[in-house]
């Protein structure tokens, strides 16, 4: 997260970016039917997501006792996503 302020702290600014990834996959167990033999665990990826998520925020003092805020972020949920192998 960055902050800059302006105008001896009258407008104060913040800026963040964070990227985040999330993988699904799937156990494998395999059975060899002629030999009888399981063969080794192994896990198949399924889906990979990567997601950028940006927050920021602005404080305006306009009097001495008086703050204006905004501020917005980002967010995301790793359930019944759409990603990409």
């Amino acid at each position: 997260m960055e902050t800059a302020s302006f105008f001896k702290d009258h407008v104060i600014a913040n800026f963040g970016v964070s990227r985040n990834r999330f993988e699904s996959g799937k156990n494998s167990l395999n059975y060899n039917q002629v030999t009888g033999v399981f063969a080794t665990p192994s896990t198949v990826p399924d889906a990979v997501l990567y997601k950028n998520l940006v927050q920021f925020g602005l404080v305006v003092k306009p009097l001495k006792n008086v703050s204006i805020f905004y501020g917005e972020n980002s967010n995301f949920a790793t359930t019944g996503f759409s990603g990409t192998t």
